[in-house]
């Protein structure tokens, strides 16, 4: 998903498309997540791994574990632990469709803001 916005960073179509794509994530539409989904499944299955072991460690690990993932990041992450420990398929599914329509809609978002008519708009508006 971020490969999409790095395309157009730097460029007016980028401050749109963020504005766009914050808008659909405070409405709760949009999960605005950096990762991949085999990314977001392995740290899933890490937790799920050494969950025991995650207990006895001082808060300042865990919390430096934690730390890379933003709020709405952990919460997709411990959905898919969760999902993944009660082996419960069409959770996952349901989570991994999510992470493809999020990927699939800033794609769009990206190319309607960078498509030629927009580019043109933006030319003229700044002149």
């Amino acid at each position: 998903m971020i490969k999409h916005l790095e395309v157009i960073k730097g460029t007016p179509a980028y401050d749109n498309v963020v504005r766009e794509l914050n808008i659909l994530g405070r409405k709760k539409e949009f999960l605005g997540c950096r990762y991949r989904w085999s990314e977001l499944v392995s740290f899933a299955m890490y937790l799920n791994d050494f969950n025991n072991q995650l207990a006895g460690e001082p808060s300042e690990y865990i919390e430096t574990v934690l730390r890379p993932f933003n709020e709405q990041e952990l919460d997709f992450i411990f959905s898919i632990k969760r999902a993944m420990k009660q082996d419960d398929k069409p959770t996952l599914d349901k989570l991994y469709q999510q992470v493809a329509v999020n990927v699939a809609r800033v794609k769009r978002i990206c190319a309607r803001h960078t498509d030629i008519k927009t580019k043109i708009k933006t030319t003229l508006a700044g002149e």
